[in-house]
C-alpha cells in the first residue's frame, strides 16, 4: 500500500472507470490522501495508517433548514482547511456508507463540484478496506496536519424552485415509508417532491454494502428515458449524495439536491 499525505444539466462519462475502488484495482492508485469520515472517536480508537479525520456535519452552515446545506465556497474552504484537508491529485474517502448516513459520499460530492482531485469511495467503505488490508490499521495517537485546500471551482445548488418543473427523472432515495409520507427525522410535513419515483438508497447496495452491480442495467433502463441528468434527494441531500457516486460509477453524471427534503418541504 502507498498513501501520500498532502495536501451542468447533461449526461457524461465518468473521468475514471471507476469511482468506488477494491482489493485489486485500489494498487493501480499509487499515491492518495486517505480521509476517514467515520465517528471521532471510532477514528481515534482505530484508523488505518497516515488517514486524517474529517467531520462532514461539521462543513454545513449552521444557520440553514437542519443545519443541513452548504455554506458560500470561502467558509467552506476555511472549514476544510481547519479539519487538515489539503490539495492532494487523489483522495480515497473511507466512511460507513449505508451503514451510516453516507457521509463518504456527501464528502465525495462536495469536493467533486469545488476540486479537481480524482477522487475515490472504497467499496464496503472502512469495515471491507480494514478487512482487505488489516495490516493498515494504527491506533497511533492522532495529531491533526495543516491544512491548505483551495477550492477552485465554481458551484451552484440546485435551487428548490427549479425542481418542480425540471424535465429529468427525479429519484428519491429515502426509504418507502419516507417516500409514502412518514417524516422519522424532523421534517416539517411528509411527502415527496412532484413526479419523484422511489429507488431507496438500500437498493443500490448489498446487506455489506459494497455496490450491488445487479441493480445496474435496471435503473440505468429508467434513467435512459430522459436525456437531462437525473436530480437525486433524500433528506437532507447525504443518502442521495452516495447515490451521487455510485451513480458516477456507473457512467452517469446526477445532480444531488442538498436541501432535499428539509428544504422543499419548507418552501413548497
Amino acid at each position: 500500500m502507498h498513501y501520500f499525505i498532502t495536501a451542468l444539466f447533461c449526461l457524461t462519462p465518468l473521468y475514471s472507470s471507476s469511482v468506488f475502488l477494491n482489493k485489486s484495482t485500489i494498487e493501480t492508485i499509487n499515491k492518495y490522501q486517505i480521509v476517514d469520515v467515520r465517528k471521532k472517536y471510532s477514528f481515534l480508537q482505530k484508523r488505518v495508517n497516515e488517514s486524517i479525520y474529517i467531520d462532514v456535519n461539521a462543513l454545513n452552515d449552521k444557520s440553514s433548514i437542519k443545519s443541513s446545506i452548504l455554506p458560500k465556497k470561502k467558509v467552506l474552504e476555511k472549514l476544510l482547511q481547519k479539519q487538515g484537508l489539503s490539495d492532494s491529485e487523489n483522495i480515497l474517502i473511507l466512511g460507513e456508507g449505508i451503514y451510516a448516513w453516507g457521509e463518504d459520499g456527501r464528502l465525495f460530492w462536495l469536493l467533486t463540484n469545488y476540486t479537481s482531485s480524482n477522487l475515490f469511495l472504497y467499496d464496503g467503505g472502512y469495515r471491507q478496506f480494514i478487512k482487505d488490508f488489516p495490516k493498515e490499521i494504527s491506533k497511533k495517537k492522532y495529531k491533526k496536519p495543516h491544512g491548505n485546500i483551495k477550492l477552485l471551482k465554481d458551484w451552484k445548488a440546485i435551487s428548490y424552485k427549479q425542481i418542480d418543473n425540471y424535465g429529468g427523472i427525479k429519484i428519491d432515495v429515502r426509504s418507502t415509508q419516507e417516500y409514502l409520507g412518514a417524516t422519522p427525522f424532523g421534517s416539517i410535513k411528509g411527502g415527496r417532491i412532484k413526479e419523484a419515483i422511489s429507488i431507496p438508497w438500500s437498493n443500490f447496495f448489498t446487506p455489506l454494502g459494497l455496490v450491488k452491480k445487479s441493480q445496474k442495467n435496471k435503473i440505468l433502463k429508467l434513467l435512459d428515458k430522459k436525456k437531462l441528468a437525473p436530480i437525486v434527494y433524500c433528506t437532507a441531500g447525504y443518502r442521495s449524495a452516495l447515490i451521487y457516486a455510485v451513480l458516477k460509477e456507473w457512467g452517469v453524471d446526477s445532480l444531488n439536491y442538498d436541501g432535499s427534503w428539509f428544504e422543499y418541504s419548507l418552501k413548497k
